[in-house]
Formats: C-alpha cells, sequence, structure tokens
C-alpha cells in the first residue's frame, strides 16, 4: 500500500529534489487516466497521497544473508513517511516540507500548509504544496498569485495569534478542507486562546 522512491543515488543529482517533486505532479496528473482504467476493469478508484522530505540517509544493501534490498533508512525517511500520513489529514494530495521547498533549483509556487510537529519528532516542520496542484483538485476559481496571497496572509496571521484576521483571509476558501480546518482551528483559539506561549506549532 506504500511505494518508497529516492532521487540522488546512487548517481548524485544536484537537482534531486526538482525531480522528485516533478514526479510528485506527473503522478497526479496522470492518476485520473489510471482510475479509468480501474473503474473499466471492475475495480474502486484510488488516491494518492505523496510526502517528500529532503535529509541525509543511510543508504545501502540492507537486509540479511537471505534478502537484501538496496533502499534507504533514517530520520529523514521517517520524515518523509510521517508527511505523506498528513496529506490525508489537511485534505491535498502533495505535502512537501521545507527542507525540500529550499533545495527546489527552479522553485515552484507553493503554499504554507502549516507549522507542525509530527509523532516522534521534536523539532517542528514547515509543509508546503503546490499551489497549481491544489487549485486543480479543489476546482477553485482563481490565479496561483490570489491563492498565494489568500494563503499566506492567512497563515501569517495565525501565527501572529490575529485569529479573526486569519479566518477572514481563509473567507474565500473555506470550501477546501484545508482552510475550512484552518479557519476552525482559529475559532477554537479565539474561545481558548493558547497564550503568549505559544509557539504557533500544530501538535500531531
Amino acid at each position: 500500500d506504500a511505494i518508497l522512491a529516492f532521487w540522488g543515488a546512487p548517481i548524485k543529482s544536484d537537482l534531486h529534489a526538482d525531480e522528485t517533486l516533478k514526479a510528485a505532479l506527473l503522478m497526479q496528473e496522470k492518476l485520473p487516466q489510471v482510475n479509468l482504467v480501474l473503474l473499466d476493469k471492475g475495480y474502486c478508484a484510488i488516491e494518492v497521497g505523496i510526502g517528500i522530505h529532503t535529509g541525509n540517509v543511510v543508504l545501502g544493501n540492507i537486509g540479511s544473508d537471505r534478502k537484501l534490498d538496496y533502499t534507504i533508512i533514517g530520520d529523514s525517511v521517517n520524515l518523509a513517511s510521517r508527511t505523506e500520513g498528513l496529506t490525508k489529514v489537511y485534505g491535498v494530495s502533495i505535502l512537501l516540507t521545507e527542507d525540500t521547498y529550499q533545495s527546489l533549483n527552479n522553485p515552484v509556487a507553493c503554499i504554507k500548509v502549516d507549522r507542525a510537529r509530527v509523532k516522534g519528532k521534536q523539532l517542528p516542520v514547515l509543509l508546503y504544496t503546490p499551489a497549481t496542484t491544489f487549485i486543480a483538485e479543489n476546482n477553485l476559481d482563481c490565479s496561483v498569485e490570489a491563492l498565494l496571497k489568500m494563503s499566506n496572509d492567512g497563515f501569517n496571521c495565525c501565527q501572529l495569534q490575529q485569529w479573526q484576521q486569519a479566518i477572514k483571509h481563509f473567507g474565500p476558501l473555506i470550501t477546501t478542507r484545508l482552510f475550512s480546518m484552518m479557519s476552525k482551528r482559529c475559532e477554537t483559539y479565539l474561545i481558548d486562546d493558547p497564550g503568549s506561549g505559544w509557539d504557533g506549532v500544530y501538535e500531531h
């Protein structure tokens, strides 16, 4: 029920982050065609969540004398897996961490999803999702520039604990699962303020 894919090894590539995101975007682009074939054969359509993280890993033939796999292990792999799991929570098909976003040689327009602390991690991670994919999957009638402004303004207001302003910015996007959830979070904080010690991080 899952695929682990990695770039940058065994052949080193300075474009590993770009190649990874490109593959994720193409997977989601082709998924409707895959589902047509599945439905035609009597199977159910599938949904795919993709989590992307960039970091150091242990790479090589890992296993035992009976079975060896050329694979990767390590904390970065675990974070990629946790990130994939959060696609269901936020209602997006692709999530990438700030490490991947900052590693892109050819930046792709992305909206900030959340600053979150995932299970098993102490440090928070800033999560992004590609803007064009988000617009297409939610049938939004807005430009990438408009989406970036509304979402980023709302995100920044959240970080500053300006809950009413954040709700206002999220308003035109309330039909999406992500921004409906973020707006409800702000409404909760209006009633039960997290206080001055809040670090802007959501605990999963």
